[in-house]
């Protein structure tokens, strides 16, 4: 299918001028298509391979956000129930500063 349509846009630059005649011999059509589609199997790979990085990362990124929630979750909860800073920043992993914020 993709060297039908090769020949097909070489037929078309041919008559309108775009190319020499030369482009007409069928192994040269085919040399061409045969290079477009090992470029495409390129393309093709880099996406694929871009595609699936991108859901990696994302399932990265939505597991340390939901850790940060949780340590969030945690933090409020010992903060109700009186316990002193230190501990929340030991047990929960949030920073001073993200406690204090908490604690208003």
């Amino acid at each position: 299918m993709f060297k039908n349509s090769i020949n097909d846009a070489i037929d078309q630059l041919l008559e309108e001028g775009y190319l020499p005649e030369f482009f007409r011999k069928k192994e040269l059509r085919d040399m061409f298509a045969e290079v477009f589609s090992y470029d495409q199997e390129l393309i093709d790979k880099g996406i694929s391979q871009g595609i699936d990085i991108g859901i990696e990362q994302g399932l990265e990124q939505g597991i340390e956000q939901g850790a940060h929630e949780k340590a969030i979750e945690m933090a409020k909860t010992m903060l109700d129930s009186k316990a002193t800073l230190d501990y929340i920043v030991k047990f929960s992993g949030l920073s001073l500063h993200e406690i204090q914020r908490l604690a208003v």
